[in-house]
């Protein structure tokens, strides 16, 4: 489906966002839908490491936009307003991430009655969305209340993606393309390659969910380290790390492999995409950032790991699903067993 056949440049539009990659998303749909008339809310947790991350995203693009925070009170008002319109005056709104409570009840309180929200993409969920694969972490009642809320005032809340994730069989969802344009359009062939780069990962959580040991990460890592120095031997290495992430081995494992540790001001994609060069080789642990560099640089050798530590009730299906489409899209699968 082409969303620009609903024009929706003549109307008003609201995005809601909380990550860096949700504002990637949502510029890139102002930019190819050619909107005029829209705003920007930052939905911020007051305890997430990226909000910085987040703002200076939007800033990258000189967006205006206002901030607001989640808290007790926000949620208990948001809860009442979602059954009536007296904060709605919004056709059409793009909210950041699908399995967020707080971003789908802020939009239904925020949508004209009829209405219609889409969805953005934050990371592989959408992958798995798709697939029927993703755990909602609504509970049950939140999931009622909105449904009953869209029912009452005939908005269209749970049906429509807008996503870079396109040509997955679904009979669920409206599907509307996403080009991420505005990332593509700012990288240029003549630009010189140059340059090694690790996409980090949530270490904590990523180890937790494959049941990986942090030994056993760490020495993958090092390992890892020497493979790309013997490959690339004259090409500097950065390591741009997570957010979130709080590993205690890393400093002194780029260090002891003079390995630059880089947490960016803004997020991977558009940290590359300021360096003015194209990256020689990109690499991650199943990484969204993979899929999207593979977009912006195609020339660019974009290589995801997929740790296999053969036990039971890990992440390791998802993942595979996901470096499955990822390979489909020129994305290089290095599976290692751990």
């Amino acid at each position: 489906m082409d969303i620009r056949d609903l024009h929706l440049e003549k109307e008003k539009v609201l995005f809601v966002v909380r990550t860096p990659f949700q504002v990637l998303c949502a510029v890139s749909a102002i930019k190819n839908l050619h909107l005029s008339f829209y705003s920007i809310v930052a939905l911020l947790a007051p305890d997430e490491p990226r909000n910085s991350q987040t703002l200076n995203a939007l800033d990258f693009f000189n967006e205006t936009y206002k901030v607001e925070y989640i808290g007790k009170w926000k949620r208990r008002l948001l809860n009442l307003a979602v059954f009536f319109p007296f904060l709605s005056k919004y056709k059409y709104i793009f909210l950041g991430y699908f399995n967020d409570y707080n971003l789908r009840q802020y939009g239904l309180c925020h949508a004209s009655n009829g209405g219609t929200l889409f969805y953005l993409d934050d990371g592989l969920a959408s992958i798995s969305l798709l697939q029927g694969k993703l755990w909602s972490i609504l509970t049950k009642s939140q999931i009622s209340r909105l449904n009953l809320a869209a029912k009452i005032r005939h908005v269209d809340h749970s049906r429509c993606l807008y996503t870079i994730y396109t040509g997955l069989p679904n009979k669920k969802y409206r599907i509307y393309e996403n080009s991420l344009s505005c990332l593509k359009n700012a990288s240029t062939k003549s630009q010189p390659r140059s340059g090694v780069y690790f996409v980090g990962t949530n270490t904590s959580l990523y180890c937790e969910r494959q049941k990986i040991s942090f030994e056993k990460m760490q020495a993958f890592m090092d390992t890892f380290f020497n493979e790309i120095k013997q490959k690339y031997p004259g090409e500097s290495i950065f390591y741009l790390k997570h957010g979130r992430d709080k590993s205690q081995f890393l400093p002194q494992l780029c260090q002891e492999h003079n390995v630059e540790l880089i947490l960016p001001e803004i997020c991977s994609e558009l940290h590359l995409l300021s360096a003015g060069t194209s990256p020689v080789m990109v690499c991650g642990f199943t990484s969204t950032v993979l899929f999207n560099v593979k977009q912006i640089f195609p020339d660019s050798e974009v290589v995801n790991l997929l740790m296999n530590s053969q036990q039971p009730e890990t992440d390791y299906e998802r993942l595979k699903e996901a470096s499955k489409y990822y390979s489909e899209h020129g994305v290089i699968l290095d599976e290692r067993i751990i």
